[in-house]
C-alpha cells in the first residue's frame, strides 16, 4: 500500500509541476520538464521505499511552488493553499525547521505590501496544522527534537564558529550525489 501511495504522490507531483510549467510556458516545455522531474533517479528511487522523503518533498515543493504564484499573482488563495502544504510537510517531516523560509518570504512581501493580512493568511493556517503536531512530538520525544528546541541551539551553534573546512565536504557531497550523478539532467534544471 506504501509503494501504491509514494507512486500516486509522485504522478500527481508530476502532474502539478506540469500545470505550473504549463501556465508559463508551451506544452510540449512543460512536459518535457515533467517528463524530466519524474524520471529523476533520486525522486524515482525514493518512490520505492517507505520512508518520509518522498511526501515531505512534494507537499515542501508544491507549498513554494504556491507561494510564488502566490506573490507573482498576488492571489491570497494560493497563498492559502501554499500555508496549508508547508504546514502539512511538517507531520511528514519535522526534523528541518525549512518553513522558517517561507514565513520569511511572506513577512517580507507583507512588508512589500504594506499589509498585514497576507502574513496572516499564511501564519494562521501554517501554525494551526503544525504546532499540534509540534506539541505532540514534544510530550513523546522531549523538547530537544521539536522545532522550538532545535531553534533554541542556534545560539550555541553560532558561537561554536563556522568551520569552513565543512564547506568542502558538502561541495563535494552535492557534486558526487547530485551533480555528477543527475548528469545532463542536473544542467537542463538549472536552466
Amino acid at each position: 500500500i506504501n509503494y501504491i501511495f509514494a507512486n500516486w504522490l509522485e504522478i500527481s507531483f508530476g502532474a502539478i509541476f506540469y500545470s505550473v510549467i504549463r501556465k508559463r510556458s508551451g506544452r510540449p516545455i512543460a512536459l518535457f520538464a515533467a517528463l524530466l522531474l519524474v524520471a529523476n533517479p533520486v525522486l524515482f528511487a525514493h518512490s520505492t521505499f517507505a520512508y518520509t522523503n518522498l511526501p515531505y518533498t512534494i507537499f515542501y515543493v508544491i507549498g513554494i511552488i504556491y507561494l510564488y504564484t502566490a506573490i507573482i499573482k498576488n492571489r491570497l488563495d494560493y497563498l492559502l493553499m501554499s500555508s496549508l502544504l508547508i504546514g502539512i510537510s511538517t507531520w511528514a517531516r519535522s526534523a528541518e525547521p525549512l518553513w522558517l523560509t517561507e514565513i520569511l518570504i511572506v513577512l517580507i512581501y507583507a512588508f512589500y505590501k504594506k499589509s498585514l493580512y497576507p502574513a496572516l493568511v499564511f501564519l494562521l493556517p501554517l501554525l494551526i496544522i503544525q504546532q499540534p503536531w509540534n506539541i505532540f512530538q514534544a510530550r513523546l520525544y522531549g523538547q530537544a527534537l521539536s522545532t522550538g528546541g532545535q531553534l533554541s541551539l542556534i545560539p550555541m551553534i553560532l558561537s561554536a564558529g563556522v568551520d569552513f573546512r565543512r564547506f568542502l565536504d558538502v561541495s563535494l557531497y552535492i557534486y558526487k550525489n547530485i551533480i555528477q550523478s543527475w548528469g545532463p539532467i542536473f544542467a537542463i534544471f538549472l536552466i
